[in-house]
């Protein structure tokens, strides 16, 4: 019995003193997503990526990310295909599959695998603007999609909005506000979006479009536009000229009485363009280049 006893206790001594009895294990880590914007801090693998067998470990990792019609390899996406914990290159659209493969000194082999998706917003480069007339309002709205479903909105100021919280609030101001929209995804990505809402003033005569102030001509015209204010605003003002849909592609400061506005490097077609005083718009319209 006694020598039973010291065989056991051999036995034990040397499996915990000798970690290659035990079996090797790769980690890939949890399947995870990223902000897009904070892709610098982002890194996979286990804490550790192994354990187990008979150190030291080599660590291979691999994919195959299929993207419009092009595969991608481990190597394109990551810094060092080697290493334990790999940091990324930058983003890439949807998700991807990693896999980890760990060797150990004894050549003994375990593979793991890991999803990864980085949330990405897309955003409109046209602006959201509104002009009322007192005691009208306005409904906000995002020009953002994307992100990690479900979303959530946060408007301010909340004092003249319908709802703070809802994707599309109505908006009933006294003034000129500027309501700004933090849109924040299911794994707390943020993206951000202003809307400007400016109050016509009663002792302002701009009408609906500012052309009782402002005129451009002629219209259609073949490159060269005029503008002429009947009443000059006393402050330099600003028109900026919109594509159909909706990319900001000119703007112009204009403070003379008449000016001339060249538009040749403007392809042919519809505009829109928008007349601003310290900001606020005055008047609003569309112009055909032909």
């Amino acid at each position: 019995m006694k020598q039973l006893l010291v065989t056991t206790l051999l036995i034990t001594g040397l499996l915990l003193s000798h970690p290659s009895f035990s079996q090797l294990v790769a980690d890939a880590g949890n399947d995870t997503a990223f902000c897009d914007y904070n892709w610098e801090q982002a890194s996979i693998g286990g804490k550790p990526s192994a354990y187990g067998g008979t150190e030291p470990y080599t660590y291979a990792w691999s994919t195959n990310y299929n993207y419009v019609g092009h595969t991608y390899y481990a190597s394109f996406l990551l810094e060092d295909t080697t290493v334990a914990n790999p940091v990324f290159k930058g983003p890439f659209t949807d998700s991807a599959k990693f896999y980890l493969t760990v060797t150990d000194a004894d050549l003994n082999t375990d593979l793991d695998s890991v999803w990864v998706r980085f949330s990405q917003f897309i955003t409109c480069t046209a602006d959201c603007f509104y002009l009322i007339d007192p005691g009208d309002s306005a409904q906000l709205g995002p020009c953002i999609s994307g992100g990690i479903p479900p979303i959530s909105y946060a408007w301010t100021p909340e004092e003249s909005l319908s709802d703070p919280g809802s994707k599309n609030p109505w908006a009933k101001p006294l003034s000129h506000t500027q309501y700004e929209l933090t849109y924040t995804d299911a794994i707390g990505c943020e993206a951000h979006w202003t809307c400007i809402v400016t109050v016509k003033q009663s002792g302002i005569k701009t009408g609906d479009t500012g052309k009782d102030y402002l005129q451009l001509h002629p219209n259609p015209t073949s490159g060269l536009l005029h503008i002429t204010f009947t009443h000059p605003p006393s402050n330099s003002s600003l028109l900026k000229f919109y594509s159909a849909e909706g990319k900001l592609v000119k703007e112009v400061l204009v403070s003379d009485p008449v000016q001339t506005i060249d538009l040749s490097d403007l392809a042919h077609g519809m505009y829109f363009y928008k007349w601003l005083i310290e900001e606020e718009v005055a008047g609003s319209g569309k112009i055909i280049y032909k």
